[in-house]
C-alpha cells in the first residue's frame, strides 16, 4: 500500500493475494488521491483492484479478477465480481 493514511481495514476481513488499494490515480496529467474503505468481515479475492472514493460495507464480497471503480460502494453483505465490478444476484433457496 503506498498511502496507507488514506485506507481503512475493518476487523475480521480478508484480503486475498496480491490485492490493490488504490488510493491514487493519474487523471489528465493531475494527481487525484482519496481514501479506500473496507467495511468488517468484508472479503477481497485476488488479484483485485479497489479504486479510491470506494467503500466496502461491513460483510460485502468482492471476487477475483475484479475492479472496483471509483466512488463505488458495496452494500453491507452484497457479493459483487467483475471488471468492472457487477453485483451477483443473490441464490436461490428450496423451501
Amino acid at each position: 500500500m503506498t498511502e496507507f493514511d488514506l485506507v481503512e481495514i475493518g476487523d475480521k476481513c480478508a484480503l486475498n493475494s496480491e490485492v490493490s488499494l488504490q488510493t491514487h490515480l493519474f487523471e489528465d496529467r493531475v494527481m487525484k488521491m482519496s481514501h479506500v474503505c473496507v467495511g468488517p468481515a468484508s472479503t477481497i479475492g485476488q488479484r483485485s483492484v479497489v479504486l479510491y472514493d470506494s467503500e466496502m460495507e461491513t460483510g460485502a464480497q468482492f471476487g477475483n479478477l475484479s475492479l472496483l471503480m471509483k466512488g463505488e460502494v458495496l452494500a453491507e453483505g452484497s457479493k459483487w465480481e467483475g471488471s468492472p465490478a457487477q453485483s451477483m444476484p443473490k441464490k436461490m433457496t428450496m423451501s
